[in-house]
């Protein structure tokens, strides 16, 4: 019997002794599991955090870089070298009607600024546009562009216009302005071939007609803006045919401050004939604050000319009541600047 006992006793303490060594291995192993996943999860935390932090050093380095970056060609220093395959072209405005500009970039830019804020130039090779590249009014090199360019045959595109944005050249055969709105604008098409470095001269032509208006009676206090309403002519243009290439319904609307009222005034507005020569329909609408029409008149058959101002002058409130005059004026462009009258009936 104390055998027996003794050896129930030792089984028991034994059993109970594996037991709890077991309950004990049992946690412990659990303990290190979760401690190295506690372990893995913080070394990923770490390691996406430092890939995050690189991602936001690289985005901030990429960002000051480009701030930096002149994406207009014309900032290219005396240092440039093309591509292996690659030849650089120099692209120069050197005049405006034919009309030279003084042979430095500065004298360039500060006569091309006088008549345009915006260039935009684009490269085609066949229908595909190699390059379009934009310059604002500011830049020494103003009309200057330098780019690179693989030998082979293209087509040129320059556009120089006042507009409130870029033109957008999707084909030299169409191109638009922002909001459709049409100001004095100057363009150049032509094709050229590309074989070693080269400077090729751009010579600008201008597009538009323009309509002037100067009423000779005094600016009524009630009137808060002059409305013109035109069809006949086009907003969208073609540089390969030099002309208009769509039907457009073109509005052009003029705050009048108060330092217009009580006073006589003048407007002019610009379009895209379709042909050298051609004819719009122009009604204009002066309006008070609420858009409410207080004189409105229609000019039938305005006779209009690529690179001339048809001009009307006269009385439009005192003789709101009466036909409108037909007779007209035709300013002849001269050098850029709207100069000489030729007398239409």
């Amino acid at each position: 019997m104390p055998i027996v006992f003794y050896i129930s006793n030792s089984y028991l303490l034994f059993s109970l002794f594996f037991s709890h060594f077991s309950l004990y291995l049992c946690f412990s192993l659990f303990d290190f599991v979760i401690l190295q996943l506690i372990n893995i999860t913080i070394v990923k935390r770490i390691m996406y955090s430092m890939k995050s932090l690189l991602a936001c050093l690289s985005l901030f380095v990429g960002i000051l870089m480009s701030s930096c970056t002149q994406y207009n060609f014309d900032d290219m220093d005396e240092g440039f070298e093309a591509e292996e395959g690659r030849v650089e072209v120099i692209f120069h405005i050197t005049d405006i009607e034919q009309i030279p500009f003084e042979n430095t970039y500065v004298s360039r830019a500060s006569q091309l600024s006088a008549l345009c804020s915006r260039i935009t130039l684009a490269v085609f090779q066949g229908e595909e546009k190699i390059k379009n590249v934009s310059q604002l009014v500011g830049s020494d090199a103003f009309g200057t562009f330098t780019m690179e360019l693989k030998p082979g045959n293209y087509r040129l595109v320059v556009i120089a216009h006042n507009g409130t944005g870029n033109a957008t050249i999707s084909t030299p055969e169409r191109i638009t302005f922002p909001n459709n709105k049409c100001t004095d604008t100057f363009y150049n098409y032509q094709e050229f071939d590309v074989e070693q470095d080269a400077s090729v001269s751009v010579s600008l032509k201008r597009a538009v007609a323009a309509f002037r208006m100067s009423i000779t009676d005094n600016m009524p206090l009630n009137v808060s803006k002059m409305q013109f309403y035109y069809t006949g002519g086009s907003s969208t243009f073609d540089a390969v045919s030099g002309y208009g290439c769509v039907n457009s319904k073109q509005t052009e609307t003029f705050a009048i401050g108060e330092e217009m009222k009580g006073a006589p005034t003048q407007f002019q507005v610009y379009t895209f004939p379709h042909a050298q020569s051609g004819s719009l329909k122009m009604t204009v609408t002066a309006m008070d604050a609420s858009g409410t029409s207080i004189c409105e008149k229609v000019y039938e058959n305005l006779p209009i000319t690529v690179n001339k101002i048809s001009c009307w002058e006269g009385e439009f409130f005192q003789s709101a009541n009466t036909e409108c005059s037909s007779a007209f004026t035709l300013d002849v462009d001269n050098g850029g600047e709207w100069g000489g009258t030729i007398s239409v009936e």
